[in-house]
């Protein structure tokens, strides 16, 4: 099952981004399977991993900013439709 990101871009313009995949990397880096145009993100900051369960969990790679989720400041967290990351 595919999951849907929707990554909003510094313009406020959204891009959706489809991901048919176990394992995304989030980040600054071209080689990240969604790219974050902002500069406090790290160039690999935080990956997206289907669980055992089927159910998606975002971990922080130990960057300095750090990953929220609504808000608040996670190291790793099950998501839910709608989170904002």
């Amino acid at each position: 099952m595919a999951i849907r990101l929707t990554v909003a871009q510094p313009d406020r313009r959204e891009r959706v981004v489809e991901i048919d995949a176990n394992r995304i990397t989030l980040g600054r880096a071209s080689a990240c399977a969604v790219q974050i145009d902002d500069p406090a993100a790290a160039a690999e900051h935080c990956v997206i991993e289907r669980t055992d369960n089927g159910r998606f969990k975002i971990v922080d790679l130990e960057t300095r900013a750090g990953t929220s989720v609504n808000g608040e400041r996670v190291n790793v967290r099950l998501l839910e439709s709608g989170d904002r990351i």
